[in-house]
């Protein structure tokens, strides 16, 4: 679980500022207040829908725990898994609060609700962890489906919302960090069930490898974001947690 704490370092910082300066840019950038309104709301909707991906990465990592790791330890990984189910609909509730006030366009419509409809499974899966009747692949694949639905919606944020160039682009740089943290949790699986096995498979390796050149990736694109946010990405990555 020490990783999945490492991961929510990684994003928390980095995106919940750029977000907040993104909004504040809007109003100085955008002279229509209609749309900057509208723009803003959005954005704070995408900021909801951030933390929502970070709590669905922790609860994935306990789900994912709690199934492959019978033993002594039981009790605790289902106490966190419980702990991690909470945070999670704590965040879905914060969403939803940000959604029934947001100004949505019709173009941001579609994403929201393939979101709504992932959320809407995530209580069978849940139902399915508890049980043990879910492999902890199929558990793993269903989360990662309902994470990548939080980080759609964002990418379309600066569209919908009409933004101006200067604006859209800081948007789009504001994903990049979410992408890394999404790397980053898919590898934590990967690794929780090749100590299960007890083997890194060579599967395992590949798994293991492509989540790597994800996070590459996003870092990468994220290189040419303001420097300001660049020195948070810094700061992120090679602070005093991390480096533990």
């Amino acid at each position: 679980m020490r990783l999945t704490r490492k991961i929510a370092v990684l994003v928390a910082v980095p995106l919940a500022a750029m977000l907040v300066f993104a909004g504040l840019a809007i109003w100085v950038a955008v002279v229509d207040v209609q749309r900057a309104d509208r723009l803003t709301s959005l954005v704070t909707l995408g900021q909801r829908s951030a933390d929502l991906a970070e709590a669905l990465q922790a609860e994935r990592a306990a789900a994912v725990s709690l199934l492959i790791g019978p033993g002594p330890e039981m009790t605790r990984r289902t106490e966190a898994f419980a702990a991690a189910v909470a945070a999670t609909d704590a965040a879905v509730a914060g969403f939803q609060s940000a959604l029934s006030s947001a100004r949505v366009p019709g173009a941001a419509w579609a994403s929201l609700e393939r979101l709504s409809t992932q959320l809407g499974l995530l209580s069978g899966v849940r139902d399915r962890v508890r049980s043990g009747t879910a492999a902890a692949s199929a558990v793993a694949f269903r989360y990662r489906i309902i994470i990548a639905s939080t980080v759609d919606y964002r990418e379309v944020v600066a569209q919908a919302g009409q933004a101006p160039a200067e604006i859209a682009e800081l948007l789009r740089f504001s994903v990049n960090p979410s992408r890394a943290a999404e790397a980053l949790g898919l590898q934590q699986v990967a690794v929780l069930r090749a100590l299960d096995a007890g083997v890194l498979s060579p599967a395992a390796v590949a798994e293991v490898m492509a989540t790597r050149t994800a996070f590459v990736e996003a870092e990468v694109a994220f290189g040419s974001a303001p420097v300001e946010w660049q020195a948070w990405w810094s700061s992120a990555t090679t602070g005093a947690q991390v480096l533990a």
